[in-house]
């Protein structure tokens, strides 16, 4: 719902600059603050899916990557939310579906190690030690599953 809203600012954001000549400063000048406060609203939303907030649990480990998790059984879908820029770790939100129960327990204590060393501002991480949240995710979910952002 957030990202169908954010969708029609900019599609109305983009209508306005076709059209800007239509329009006097004044009335432009208004548009545009209506316009940032919607942005502004709208990115302080929960995000939800199906009208439900996606409550979002802490990854168990320390990671460069990985903000959190949620699990649902009954629907075998993962809800995944990396970091966003640093300092602020709530970053985008994605879906996987289909999902087996055994495998989000596998990734949910970062069974697959790393294949390289570095770090990040949220975390160190060393070629073949784990747990990795992230590592794990990039080798189990991405381009196995169906997915979608979802915040």
């Amino acid at each position: 719902m957030v990202e169908d809203a954010l969708a029609l600012v900019k599609t109305l954001t983009q209508q306005i600059l076709a059209n800007e000549k239509e329009f006097s400063d004044q009335e432009l000048e208004k548009m545009w603050q209506v316009l940032q406060r919607a942005v502004e609203f709208l990115e302080g939303q929960e995000i939800t899916t199906a009208g439900t907030p996606i409550d979002i649990k802490q990854g168990e480990f320390p990671s460069s990557n990985v903000e959190g998790f949620k699990y649902d059984p009954d629907t075998k879908e993962m809800f995944v939310q990396f970091h966003g820029p640093y300092p602020n770790a709530k970053g985008p939100i994605y879906s996987y579906g289909n999902v087996p129960p055994f495998l989000y327990d596998i990734i949910s204590k970062g069974r697959v190690a790393p294949k390289t060393s570095g770090k990040s501002p949220y975390h160190d991480w060393q070629k073949g030690v784990s747990p990795s949240l992230g590592a794990s995710v990039y080798a189990l979910l991405r381009d196995n599953f169906p997915y979608q952002k979802v915040g």
